[in-house]
């Protein structure tokens, strides 16, 4: 990998660690060698901000402690991935995140044993460790911990997919009206006992096995181990 950094006070690049002096940004601009596709990142730490740019897609499987941070990509259309349980504002609370130019977001929690509620409002998808700016991101992914979760989608927020898997917990999905203009929702259950609801007022609605229909799309609600419906489902639809 090809990395230049301004004001850094120490780098590993060896084991992808950055971290910069305190409360100064940290810059990193990532050169992706022919045929890379991917950029992994284990480990940044910054007192400020945390400026990443880069021209693959981006993996930040570790841990991000900065005030806030802003990933990049010089080609539209890249996917990036985010492990919500390893980041941290030093500031206490969420740590504000911006992404410029990406298309798919992929959130992954699955490490995480205990119940999160995760908001997606006005492009903002709130995690309760990070909140998330979507930008120009098309399509979200949430892989959910083993706790029981529940996930709000309360408008489009300029979505046009969006995927939930679920692990072992009593798992709650909440589908505002609004939201329902996205597209296409797939919701993905494991052993735990999920709920979906969805506020379907104004809406013409189709129910078929495994999947609602809507005016605006469709909303499919699987086992992942099984291609039945889940029984363990269950809708409401509001007059």
């Amino acid at each position: 990998k090809q990395k230049t950094a301004y004001e850094i006070k120490e780098c590993d690049w060896s084991s992808d660690v950055c971290s910069s002096d305190l409360w100064k940004d940290l810059m990193i601009s990532h050169a992706a060698p022919e045929g890379q596709l991917q950029a992994v990142i284990a480990h940044l730490r910054a007192g400020g901000t945390i400026r990443l740019h880069t021209a693959s897609d981006l993996d930040v499987s570790g841990s991000v402690e900065a005030q806030s941070a802003q990933f990049t990509t010089a080609i539209p259309g890249r996917a990036i991935k985010l492990a919500i349980a390893k980041l941290q504002s030093i500031l206490g609370g969420p740590l504000t995140v911006g992404m410029n130019g990406f298309n798919n977001l992929n959130i992954n929690d699955t490490l995480h044993s205990k119940g999160r509620t995760v908001e997606v409002a006005q492009g903002i998808v709130d995690t309760q460790t990070a909140r998330i700016s979507l930008g120009s991101v098309k399509a979200l992914g949430l892989a959910l911990g083993s706790g029981d979760d529940a996930v709000r989608v309360h408008d489009a927020s300029g979505l046009s997919s969006l995927e939930v898997a679920g692990q072992d917990g009593a798992d709650q999905y909440f589908i505002d009206n609004a939201a329902l203009a996205i597209k296409a929702m797939k919701f993905l259950g494991h052993l735990g006992q999920e709920a979906l609801n969805v506020d379907l007022r104004n809406t013409g609605v189709w129910v078929t096995a495994g999947k609602i229909d809507t005016a605006f799309g469709s909303i499919q609600h699987r086992s992942e181990e099984h291609t039945s419906e889940l029984q363990s489902h269950s809708f409401i639809s509001y007059a």
